[in-house]
């Protein structure tokens, strides 16, 4: 079970990414005005609240009337090419409707939409959308490598890298693919070392170190790494913060334990381990009096559920 939260919470983590970019303002309509403008807004919209099938209605109507300039046009191809692939019910036609109009795109001339549509192309190869539909991971890794290559400076190869990392740790009963894949993102991080991201893949490396791979040592490197940037939500906090202080302790960095414990109880995190932390220091306090250990009260104030 855990591996499998550890592999779903990346999935769900990337998926909304993706969504983020059709929505924010770096993927807007900017110097497009007029009718093309409405429709781009309303499929937006329409995108924002799921309406994929809506969406993707207003968005092939525009394309088939031939109305679109070619400043617009691989905007509108994008919005198409993504709203076919979230069609509900999927259809193996409609993903193949939303494959011919992002590889329009990343064959056009350049514009702005060529690396999301490259990667996004390789999401679609890589999941299973529908009854009978199969994986194709020789070509997902294609456009992810393509995206990488080709833009690297985009942030749709910061999320190829991800995927590509993911396609390969998430064979948990293949070792060596595992640590493949947990080499492409410990490059990736010391290629980014001020990357937003780099959170996100110190938590990802810790886990699979710990859950899938069992070497604790590098499993304590990535999850300090992760509390030096700072973890991703609030649960993270709580769990990532407690399993660190576990694996400190037991490799023997007492220092390093007695800290974390000594936070979990200052910021509360969650009550009940706020309590535990305190008889785990009064251990340590009985163990290594040289260490002059200093045990926190609990504070009723902080919350049970939440973290700071």
């Amino acid at each position: 079970m855990r591996k499998i939260l550890h592999r779903s919470s990346l999935l769900i983590w990337i998926t909304l990414c993706g969504i983020w970019c059709v929505l924010s303002a770096g993927c807007g309509s900017a110097g497009i005005s007029g009718k093309e403008n409405d429709v781009i807004d309303q499929a937006k919209e329409m995108i924002r609240v799921s309406d994929f099938s809506g969406a993707s209605d207003l968005l092939e109507a525009t394309l088939k009337r031939g109305a679109v300039p070619g400043d617009a046009k691989a905007e509108v191809q994008y919005l198409a090419g993504i709203s076919a692939w979230h069609r509900v019910p999927p259809t193996p036609e409609w993903e193949a409707r939303g494959e011919e109009h992002l590889k329009a795109i990343v064959t056009s001339e350049a514009n702005r939409y060529q690396s999301q549509a490259a990667y996004t192309l390789g999401r679609i190869a890589e999941v299973e959308d529908y009854l009978g539909d199969t994986r194709r991971e020789e070509e997902a890794t294609s456009w992810y490598e393509r995206t990488r290559s080709e833009w690297p400076d985009s942030h749709a190869a910061q999320f190829a890298t991800f995927r590509l990392a993911a396609m390969e740790i998430n064979a948990f009963d293949q070792p060596e693919r595992v640590r493949s894949g947990c080499k492409v993102l410990e490059e990736w991080v010391a290629d980014h070392p001020g990357h937003e991201l780099v959170g996100v893949a110190a938590s990802f490396l810790a886990k699979s170190y710990d859950q899938v791979l069992q070497e604790p040592g590098k499993a304590l490197k990535w999850y300090l790494k992760g509390e030096e940037m700072g973890w991703v939500s609030p649960t993270q906090v709580s769990d990532n913060r407690w399993r660190t202080a576990e694996l400190a302790e037991e490799m023997g960095q007492w220092s390093t334990a007695v800290e974390l414990y000594q936070k979990i109880i200052l910021e509360n995190t969650l009550r009940g381990r706020a309590y535990i932390s305190q008889l785990r220091l009064r251990e340590l306090q009985d163990m290594h009096p040289e260490l002059e250990i200093e045990i926190p009260e609990i504070s009723v104030l902080s919350s049970d559920l939440g973290a700071k």
